[in-house]
């Protein structure tokens, strides 16, 4: 079995976009939420990396690690992916890439394909949740 060691996420911000601090923001993958809360809010125009796994940098690290319980592979083709907002202010999303890898190398990575153009808002008006496909369906 290939377990998932470690997961990255590279998104950006778009210009509008002006979370507050006590807007939370979640990752599903493998069946599973991950909490993205680096400390500080989404600015526009960020360019935010988090890291779940050995050498994960959010605040609640340990409590976000994809080894405890340990995750398989093939979850990721069982349990959909998304992100989700919970919150009042919006996130503007221009772009949205997870790569996920297991201990022995393999990679897999997700993204929401049509959003790069103008973005996507998360927010009370227009939705909280934007799902991800996995780029090797495309």
């Amino acid at each position: 079995m290939s377990w998932i060691e470690r997961i990255e996420i590279k998104a950006k911000s778009g210009s509008e976009s002006a979370t507050e601090a006590t807007d939370r923001f979640f990752l599903g993958m493998a069946g599973r939420e991950f909490r993205m809360d680096k400390g500080s809010s989404f600015s526009g125009n960020d360019t935010i990396h988090i890291t779940f796994g050995p050498t994960g940098d959010t605040k609640s690290a340990k409590y976000n690690d994809p080894r405890r319980p340990r995750l398989s592979m093939a979850s990721l083709d069982r349990f959909p992916a998304y992100v989700r907002l919970e919150g009042d202010d919006g996130w503007l999303v221009e772009s949205f890439l997870v790569t996920v890898e297991s201990r022995f190398g393999d990679t897999r990575r997700f993204v929401h394909p049509d959003i790069e153009e103008e973005g996507v808002w998360l927010d009370e008006l227009s939705g909280k949740w934007l799902y991800l496909t996995d780029t090797q369906s495309l």
